[in-house]
């Protein structure tokens, strides 16, 4: 693997994850992604190496909610850096734990929130 790959973009790690990119340069600023600036440009690293001095994701502490607790779209995006879209297509794709309700509207099951994927996305509060 040459140095080239160890490095995303903010831009790639957003399409992948369902921000935006404002949000992956904010979460870099606050620490919550491993990454640096070069050249007045981020750089995601894609995947430390155990034991590397680069900076770990830092998981923000995660609230208990009951099992059956159940969360709108709009509110589990504002509990994360997730957009309503990402949500969604998390949703659709199984990385998160929800369904369609009667309704019609999407929601996500309150388990989500115990997901390593979810736990580094939480906002702190």
């Amino acid at each position: 693997m040459n140095s080239k790959d160890k490095f995303i973009t903010p831009g790639q790690y957003a399409q992948a994850n369902g921000l935006s990119v404002g949000k992956v340069t904010q979460m870099l600023r606050d620490g919550l992604l491993p990454g640096e600036k070069v050249g007045g440009r981020w750089r995601i690293f894609a995947d430390p190496a155990p034991g590397s001095s680069q900076p770990p994701v830092a998981a923000a502490p995660s609230p208990d909610p009951a099992p059956s607790q159940r969360f709108t779209v709009p509110a589990f995006s504002g509990m994360t850096y997730l957009t309503e879209q990402g949500v969604k297509t998390w949703l659709k794709s199984g990385r998160l734990k929800g369904g369609v309700n009667e309704a019609g509207q999407w929601y996500v099951d309150a388990a989500s929130l115990e997901l390593p994927d979810v736990r580094r996305l939480l906002r702190k509060s």
